[in-house]
């Protein structure tokens, strides 16, 4: 098995393998599901990524606290992608 991950482009190729089936994972779940992942920003406000129904939307937002129902972000991402 040692001899599998000799050299750099056998190793960047796994990653890379990896991360397309993650990526792949995620959009397939997406296709059914809507789920919304906030990052704090430092001051007021947030990074939000929502995914769902097929769309990715990344934007910034209120804080996390307060932020709005995933139902409402999902739409509102919905509508910049028609």
């Amino acid at each position: 098995m040692r001899d599998f991950f000799r050299g750099w482009k056998r190793k960047a190729g796994c990653v890379t393998l990896v991360t397309a089936c993650l990526l792949m994972a995620g959009w397939v779940r997406s296709l059914g599901n809507a789920e919304l992942i906030g990052v704090p920003l430092v001051g007021d406000g947030a990074l939000i990524i929502v995914s769902g129904y097929g769309y990715l939307w990344v934007g910034t937002g209120p804080e996390i606290g307060s932020r709005p129902s995933i139902e409402a972000l999902t739409a509102s991402a919905t509508q910049e992608f028609s």
